[in-house]
């Protein structure tokens, strides 16, 4: 749904979701490792790049380059 809004132009909308997902992940105990977990930092880090909170965006992009760094070996 996030990735939704977030073609839709609704940022706001959009990051309500990819919290919720993160919070749903963390609910069904996924790997800190998941790919999927990885893609969902990505798209908020790209949305806070997008919003000019460049920290912020810095900090998803880390955490998404760290699982797929983890997943690569």
């Amino acid at each position: 749904m996030g990735v939704l809004y977030n073609d839709m132009g609704n940022d706001k909308k959009a990051l309500e979701y990819y919290k919720k997902s993160c919070e749903s992940y963390k609910m069904q105990n996924v790997s800190e490792n998941d790919l999927l977990l990885a893609n969902l930092y990505h798209n908020m880090g790209s949305l806070y790049y997008e919003n000019e909170y460049n920290k912020t965006a810095l900090k998803y992009f880390r955490k998404a380059f760290k699982i797929c760094n983890n997943n690569s070996t």
